[in-house]
């Protein structure tokens, strides 16, 4: 039996909260006095934080380049009873047949865009999908987490369905931290497949992504640690950013 990443991707994901995830981003749309009526998930994985977004009545289009994450979020969705519109699209080059009130991007999928002109794309067709007074949030891996915790560690999981081994490297030139994985996947009859995977993840300054954002025509409305929600300090892990697009049309300059 084959079997890939993203059947086995809830397993590896089991520690994230994806009920507390919705609950913070409702209270986010609240303090911003926004209803969206139709809300778009880049890199929506398998459709986690969708469905926990539709069970607060939200409608969701979720965006992935990945057929068997697609798949997966499908099937959660058809169990569920939900209707989730899914589209294999690159986040970096998507397409929408019209305007959505909000976007979401979470668990550092826009670090996995290494490039910072495809990155300024992304944000873009962010600005050019959202609804003006539009919200985009999205959550990063800090560059200190990056840089300074993940190089040099090695990790792994022992489940039933999947063994895995997980060593991080540092390219300082690039910023960026790279990924070696290795699965060995449970056939369910005694026997295991290896499959090897590299990811990277670019190490995004605070100060990069304000500019790109404002070049986009997006305004920062708030930079706040990921898992304290207050202003972020030099050891910080994951980076949470509220970005709008402006009701004119263009953003007002960011301050630092």
């Amino acid at each position: 039996m084959y079997v890939t990443l993203a059947h086995v991707y809830d397993s590896l994901m089991k520690d994230v909260d994806y009920e507390s995830m919705a609950d913070r981003i409702v209270r986010i749309f609240s303090r911003h006095r926004i209803e969206p009526a139709l809300v778009l998930d880049l890199g929506c994985g398998t459709g986690s934080l969708a469905l926990a977004m539709m069970a607060r009545g939200y409608d969701l289009i979720g965006v992935d380049k990945s057929p068997d994450m697609l798949g997966c979020a499908a099937e959660k969705a058809s169990e569920a009873g939900r209707e989730l519109l899914l589209l294999q699209q690159d986040i970096t080059s998507f397409e929408l047949y019209g305007t959505v009130g909000a976007v979401l991007a979470t668990m550092d999928v826009l670090n996995h865009v290494t490039d910072k002109r495809k990155l300024f794309r992304t944000f873009k067709l962010v600005r050019n999908y959202l609804d003006p007074g539009g919200l985009f949030l999205f959550d990063l891996n800090s560059p200190y987490k990056l840089s300074c915790l993940l190089p040099g560690q090695t990790f792994y999981q022992v489940d039933e369905a999947v063994t895995w081994l997980w060593n991080s490297g540092w390219d300082k030139r690039r910023s960026v931290c790279t990924f070696d994985l290795t699965f060995f996947f449970s056939d369910g009859e005694g026997r295991y497949v290896r499959q090897d995977d590299m990811q990277e993840e670019r190490a995004w300054e605070p100060g990069e992504i304000r500019e790109l954002l404002e070049r986009a025509g997006l305004e920062l409305l708030s930079l706040q640690d990921g898992e304290t929600f207050r202003k972020p300090g030099p050891e910080s892990e994951r980076l949470l950013f509220v970005a709008r697009r402006p009701m004119n049309g263009f953003a007002s300059p960011v301050r630092p």
